[in-house]
């Protein structure tokens, strides 16, 4: 049977249904773009969009883009098939209404099936590393754990959208970091509007961080998130905002035509949830629903050249990035940081790809119960612990990408609102006597178990996760800080011991109020993108909400936790009561996830139909960087010991090396915070090549295997020192000639700021 002929049964089932001409007919399509959104629906794999003109003849059919989709087809199908197409039509009318219909009804079916969705795409990645010493990491709040080296370096992954259809875009931006801060989000979105006009905005730009808490903190202008860090440190600020630009910059330039395909898998070994009391408070029919108390699901976007070739992959997974532990001093992606690495090295660097993360505020990496309220990895250490909870994440995105997926049709649209999430009422809700706060959210305040810590790491003995009742000692504490109104304490209800009223702090919250809720569609994909770590139970009433609001037109939804903004964790209501740590850092009370899907819901509505207007909302307030705190002082001086200089080996190689084992040499250093920007890799391995006599770069300190490690000597000398862990089935771990080069800035009292490098002796690997 012909292509032709195949179509037209296709075509005979449809009309059998009498869906598209009764549709039409009877006026239900009240616009051109709802009629375009049905035929370009997933529920009908119908691809193109068409135009009527009034007088609804076939002179008055045109086909949109002036048959530019044609462009992406084989060139054998291009002028005979269409010409048969519309020549079947026309044979077949009884009417112009049915000569249309059939018309374009079959070549909607067949440039779906032969040419897939006219997207044009892009992708980008570059280096967002910041300062590797002296600089206190960002996640657990430890003020003792400061960077001291690279484990792995941190990237901005950027994927640009455009639907051909209307040129519609949207930017899609993975970073791997705790949080995307207000302050970044601000800065990024100020300078693409200054490049690219109004290209990217803040409606169709999503800046969404990995969650790591093996990174350097002080981006943001919020004295809650940079107390723990000693203050604002604009070298991690300028590395985040610096990278995420030429990431987009990259992925602009490279905008081709291509297609999206999705699929989604399980991995039900890739952590666990580390508050099963709280999860057993939401309604027992609801925890029916689901096979277990965390999601297993990783959903995945594949981004596809013209010819079907693999550019990108955005996928999302619900576990923590804590494999690494509080004693971890090394930057780096953890486990997702160790997956992304896996996947791009298996396909030679040549493929960008993303891992972000979804609903796993209440979900562990660490798979082990001690008996004793913390969890551990099942590795022999954390960074091991990170590889095995990565390598899982890596082996399912891999096996999605050769399994069967599904093609993403039709709109690209992308909207936000902002929200001031300390005072939302909500719709169709009364207050009662007995619950006089029923109806609204409240500013922002800290319960006390929030000082307890979590299972991957504990923090004052004093709490215990799910206590109900005050310390006298830091409720005198926070009574002397800023005492807690009772309206507010009624707000948040009884459960909440106050710990800090950061909603109420002058001059200004210590945590930010007004905040984004966002929906990006691509097709029949959305996803919803917040400012807060998600918990198992909230991401699937999300997906519900949200799914429910886009009735036919998605089918799928995924949450984008900690994206745009940063305000800590959302719980639901049962979950809140219950008061673990979760609950106790959800900033704006018992309700704030019905806000949440309350404001998703209104963002939806006018997804589905463009004449209801969104309002953009209350701005965030804004930062003068350059007057925001720091008790951290810049790099004053470095020096070297006498007879020697800058790159010169303290400790050199061995002779040889056998695989299981690791090569190290040490060097005299300058601080890593000279010029980081201009440190493409603090420590190579490279390869002699016998055929030119000389040695190549081999690996640099963006490969998960090779490590820089930094501490500093006396008052102002540093050591730096290079590893390669030559692990056993490693593709890099081959025999031959190496040896290890260090490079990096060093500063003098007086004068420049100088390059230096030094290299170890050779060694061969057996």
């Amino acid at each position: 049977m012909t292509v032709v002929g195949r179509l037209a049964e296709e075509n005979d089932r449809l009309q059998r249904q009498a869906s598209l001409s009764q549709h039409i007919s009877r006026g239900i399509f009240p616009s051109m773009n709802s009629l375009i959104e049905w035929i370009r629906s997933p529920h009908r794999s119908l691809a193109f969009a068409i135009f009527f003109k009034d007088d609804m003849t076939q002179d008055g059919l045109e086909l949109a883009g002036d048959w530019k989709v044609w462009d992406n087809c084989t060139t054998k199908y291009r002028p005979s098939t269409r010409s048969s197409i519309l020549q079947f039509a026309q044979s077949r009318r009884s009417s112009a209404m049915r000569a249309i219909c059939t018309a374009c009804t079959l070549l909607a079916l067949f440039l779906h099936v032969v040419c897939g969705q006219n997207y044009r795409i892009g992708v980008g990645k570059a280096d967002i590393t910041g300062p590797a010493a002296e600089v206190v990491m960002m996640g657990y709040a430890d003020t003792s754990q400061k960077s001291a080296g690279l484990l792995n370096r941190q990237y901005a992954r950027a994927f640009v959208v455009q639907d051909d259809a209307t040129n519609s875009r949207v930017l899609l931006v993975n970073c791997d970091v705790l949080a995307i801060f207000q302050l970044v989000h601000q800065e990024v979105v100020k300078q693409l509007a200054a490049k690219y006009g109004t290209l990217y905005t803040e409606q169709n730009v999503i800046l969404h961080a990995i969650h790591t808490h093996a990174t350097p903190g002080g981006s943001s202008a919020y004295f809650m998130y940079d107390v723990s860090i000693l203050g604002y440190i604009d070298e991690t600020f300028q590395a985040i905002v610096n990278g995420i630009l030429k990431a987009v910059d990259q992925a602009h330039n490279s905008v081709a035509p291509g297609t999206i395909r999705f699929n989604k898998g399980k991995i039900p070994d890739g952590g666990r949830n580390r508050s099963p009391p709280a999860y057993e408070a939401n309604p027992a029919d609801e925890r029916a629903q689901y096979e277990d108390n965390r999601d297993y699901d990783m959903r995945l976007l594949q981004f596809l050249d013209s010819t079907g070739g693999l550019r990108g992959v955005w996928a999302f997974y619900p576990v923590h990035p804590t494999s690494l532990t509080q004693k971890n001093y090394l930057i780096s992606g953890d486990n997702k940081g160790y997956a992304m690495f896996t996947v791009e090295t298996h396909f030679n660097d040549k493929v960008v790809v993303a891992l972000g993360i979804s609903n796993a505020a209440d979900v562990s990496p660490n798979r082990i119960d001690n008996g004793n309220g913390t969890f551990s990895g099942e590795g022999l250490n954390d960074i091991q612990s990170a590889e095995i909870i990565g390598t899982r994440q890596a082996n399912k995105i891999l096996e999605l990408l050769s399994s069967p997926s599904e093609q993403i049709t039709g709109s690209i649209v992308g909207k936000l609102s902002y929200v001031d999430f300390s005072n939302v009422t909500l719709k169709g809700v009364q207050p009662t006597p007995e619950d006089p706060y029923a109806h609204r959210t409240c500013p922002a305040l800290l319960g006390q178990n929030f000082a307890a810590g979590t299972e991957d790491g504990r923090a004052l003995s004093e709490f215990t996760e799910g206590n109900l009742k005050a310390n006298p000692l830091f409720q005198a504490l926070a009574f002397v800080i800023k005492p807690t109104p009772q309206w507010l304490q009624d707000c948040h209800t009884k459960n909440k011991v106050p710990l800090l009223a950061s909603g109420i702090m002058e001059p200004v919250p210590w945590s930010p109020e007004v905040l984004p809720v966002q929906i990006i569609k691509l097709g029949q994909f959305a996803i919803a993108s917040l400012p807060f770590e998600v918990s198992t139970m909230s991401g699937r009433r999300i997906r519900k909400s949200v799914k429910a609001a886009l009735t036919g037109l998605v089918s799928e939804v995924e949450v984008a936790a900690v994206s745009n903004a940063y305000a800590q964790y959302m719980t639901t209501r049962e979950e809140y009561l219950a008061q673990n740590y979760e609950g106790a850092s959800t900033h704006f009370g018992p309700n704030q996830l019905a806000a949440v899907q309350q404001e998703l819901n209104r963002v939806a509505a006018s997804i589905a139909n463009p004449s209801i207007p969104l309002a953009l909302g209350p701005l965030p307030r804004t930062f003068d960087r350059t007057q925001l705190a720091t008790v951290q002082t810049g790099v004053v001086q470095d020096t070297y010991p006498l007879g020697i200089s800058f790159g010169s080996v303290r400790t050199d190689v061995q002779k040889s090396y056998t695989i299981r084992s690791s090569v190290k040499a040490s060097f005299v250093g300058g601080h890593p915070k000279n010029r980081l920007q201009l440190v493409a890799s603090f420590c190579d391995a490279e390869k002699f090549d016998a055929a030119t006599g000389t040695y190549k770069t081999f690996l640099t300190d963006a490969h998960w295997d090779v490590r820089f490690r930094w501490t500093r000597l006396g008052v102002t000398e540093s050591n730096s020192e290079c590893e390669w862990v030559l692990r056993s089935g490693s593709p890099v771990s081959v025999p031959g000639t190496y040896r290890l080069r260090h490079r990096g800035f060093s500063k003098p009292l007086i004068g420049d700021i100088k390059a230096y490098e030094g290299v170890s002796a050779s060694f061969t690997v057996v």
